[in-house]
């Protein structure tokens, strides 16, 4: 799927792409009567064998539940759903950053820095004075 950055999907104007996988695009968009950001994730139909309004109405009863759950707080809310020509989309929250890649990413060179620094003192004891005679 292009990026549709910088256009209009129902009521939600898409900013930025921050996430593509397959059929799955999740944008940074703004919903143009409120002003809010939202999450605006949009899906392409790209199973033939189920007709859109199978599949919208599917993807419309698995939205439904998940604003039921809202008040959980591991979760993120489902604002709205919809679908527009072969795309359906659902709105949810957006996050604020950092993204979990990033905080990954951190984590990651925080232990690789450990790592490094373990393995020169574990070296320094090891070669210290007492193992100096060998």
């Amino acid at each position: 799927m292009q990026n549709l950055s910088g256009t209009l999907i129902e009521n939600y104007r898409l900013e930025e792409l921050f996430f593509e996988d397959g059929p799955v695009q999740a944008y940074r968009g703004v919903h143009t009567g409120l002003k809010r950001e939202r999450a605006v994730y949009l899906i392409q139909h790209t199973d033939r064998e189920l007709p859109p309004d199978v599949y919208m109405a599917e993807l419309t009863q698995n939205a439904q539940a998940a604003a039921r759950l809202d008040s959980h707080l591991g979760l993120v809310k489902v604002h709205d759903v919809g679908v527009m020509e072969d795309v359906s989309y659902f709105t949810t929250d957006l996050l604020p950053d950092p993204t979990l890649a990033q905080q990954l990413r951190e984590l990651n060179e925080t232990a690789a820095t450990w790592r490094s620094q373990t393995c020169w003192t574990c070296l320094i004891v090891w070669r210290g004075p007492w193992n100096t005679l060998m």
